[in-house]
């Protein structure tokens, strides 16, 4: 944005639009019963979206920001989560891992295929 600090609204109208994505991914994983996690449905259509210019990247700058901005407050949960579950992590640890590695690699590719696309628009 221009330096003014954008209103509440618009922060909230954004946060909205990305749960509404993620709504549809979490609808379609019911509705086909896929074993894949709703967040990684989420950001691909997220991605289609973005990739098609069906939404524009510049009307998540605003959330993106407040997202980053608050990231240990939202992954606070998921270190509790890991302090409380422990012992089955210890057991069944790899699996997560795996989950894990996999699940960051396809971050990593989307938010590559992101920033080409973007930068081919002219869009930085």
């Amino acid at each position: 944005m221009n330096g003014k600090k954008p209103p509440v609204w618009f922060v909230t109208v954004e946060i909205l639009i990305l749960f509404l994505v993620f709504l549809l991914g979490d609808a379609v994983v019911r509705l086909m019963k896929w074993p894949i996690p709703l967040g990684l449905l989420g950001m691909g259509i997220l991605f289609i979206l973005l990739a098609t210019d069906k939404v524009r990247v510049h009307l998540f700058e605003v959330s993106s920001r407040f997202f980053v901005r608050h990231i240990v407050l939202l992954l606070l949960p998921a270190i509790v989560g890991v302090i409380r579950f422990w012992p089955v992590l210890k057991k069944e640890g790899w699996k997560l891992g795996l989950i894990l590695v996999v699940s960051t690699i396809a971050v990593l590719v989307a938010m590559a295929g992101i920033a080409r696309i973007t930068k081919a628009k002219g869009e930085e």
